[in-house]
């Protein structure tokens, strides 16, 4: 393979993270479920075995990736995610969106681990490693372009024209980054043979991740941390409700997000460097806190300038983490460690988001929100105390 078509994949990722990001039903979602006749109970029963899926499925397509090849691991993400949305347009009963959340889980399982291990090997063999974090992040400012756009678009869309329209657009854009996906090169592709079995993948992966305290600690970490965050995302539009926000101007929230979260992913390799590991993740902790307390005091439409922060979060630590792995583990199991972390993160939601449901039907948003913020400082004590009794080093 030559070094123009390599070359060519980082633009084409590039792209195809844009168009995997415009996803117009986003500021809606939970509206939109809500108006299929599914209570938030439901919803967030569904997410849960949504989770519990993309748990069991993480490994398996780990594997499959590192086995198989990145890129046919992409396009079949790809294929399920468009699969998934249009089962979201035609359903209309809690079987039928559980069926299509099947669908995104397996294309979540697929593309979490393989994406960023396909781009760190085309920029590896381009001898381009070292440049991962920073052009990953450029990668999520594509991304962001489009959940920008989209999010700003669709709760306008969803206002003057209907919920279902909304979702109708976001797929035609994913059958678009499907067959864009199929122009791929595998960077692997002459390496595929030396590839180690199944069983052996598993073992060298489990024990990257549960062997070394100081890997097995940030797997803890960004998986405990990453939960909290996915609790929050699925209580944005109640939460805008709640607020008395019109409808027109969730759109519009999102795209703030987006915009927000723009210049931390673009710099977020200066921002590391300039912090250090250790104090990156103390900052990431900080502000989620910082959220929390703004959210539970602030019932008014300031409290809008913390919800935006969440993304910014989210994409920072995955940045930060990926690097630190990817740096540290052979190419030979790299998607499926990847995996092994995302599936983590899927794990304790799977556990949590029943829990949060069943609170927020009985008791309200804003005390489910006291709840969550006297969880997470108490786990995260736990965190600090773990990592001075166990001496984590995450630099070396």
């Amino acid at each position: 393979m030559d070094k123009h078509s390599l070359e060519k994949n980082i633009w084409k990722y590039n792209f195809i993270k844009f168009l995997k990001s415009m996803l117009f039903f986003i500021p809606i979602l939970v509206l939109f479920f809500q108006d299929k006749g599914l209570s938030m109970s439901e919803i967030l029963l569904i997410q849960s075995i949504y989770s519990i899926f993309v748990v069991v499925m993480e490994i398996p397509t780990g594997i499959l990736a590192d086995k198989f090849g990145h890129k046919n691991s992409i396009i079949l993400s790809l294929f399920s995610f468009t699969l998934g949305i249009g089962m979201y347009y035609i359903s209309s009963s809690f079987i039928l969106f559980l069926i299509a959340e099947l669908c995104m889980g397996l294309g979540t399982s697929l593309f979490s681990g393989s994406s960023d291990s396909f781009l760190f090997g085309s920029l590896k063999k381009l001898g381009r490693e070292k440049e991962f974090k920073k052009i990953n992040g450029r990668s999520f400012n594509y991304a962001l372009v489009g959940y920008f756009i989209s999010s700003f678009l669709g709760g306008f869309i969803a206002d003057y024209y209907s919920l279902d329209i909304v979702v109708l657009i976001t797929l035609l854009f994913f059958i678009v980054a499907f067959l864009f996906s199929l122009s791929l090169v595998d960077p692997n592709a002459k390496d595929r043979k030396s590839k180690l079995s199944f069983i052996e993948t598993f073992q060298e992966s489990s024990k990257f991740v549960f062997k070394d305290k100081h890997i097995f600690w940030m797997f803890l970490f960004f998986c405990i941390f990453m939960m909290f965050n996915l609790t929050i995302e699925w209580f944005y539009q109640p939460y805008l409700q709640f607020i008395n926000l019109d409808l027109k101007y969730f759109g519009l929230v999102f795209s703030i997000m987006a915009l927000s979260a723009m210049p931390i992913s673009h710099y977020s390799h200066l921002i590391e460097e300039r912090l250090g590991f250790k104090k990156s993740i103390l900052l990431v902790t900080i502000l989620l806190l910082t959220l929390f307390i703004g959210l539970y005091s602030i019932n008014s439409y300031w409290s809008i300038l913390f919800i935006v922060m969440v993304p910014s979060m989210k994409i920072f630590l995955t940045l930060i983490t990926t690097d630190f792995l990817l740096k540290k583990v052979s190419h030979e199991i790299s998607a499926t460690v990847v995996s092994f972390f995302s599936m983590g993160k899927q794990f304790f939601f799977a556990l949590f988001a029943p829990f949060l449901g069943y609170l927020f039907d009985i008791y309200g948003l804003r005390e489910l929100i006291l709840i969550d913020s006297i969880l997470f400082v108490s786990i995260f004590i736990i965190f600090g105390i773990m990592h001075k009794i166990l001496k984590i080093d995450l630099i070396n």
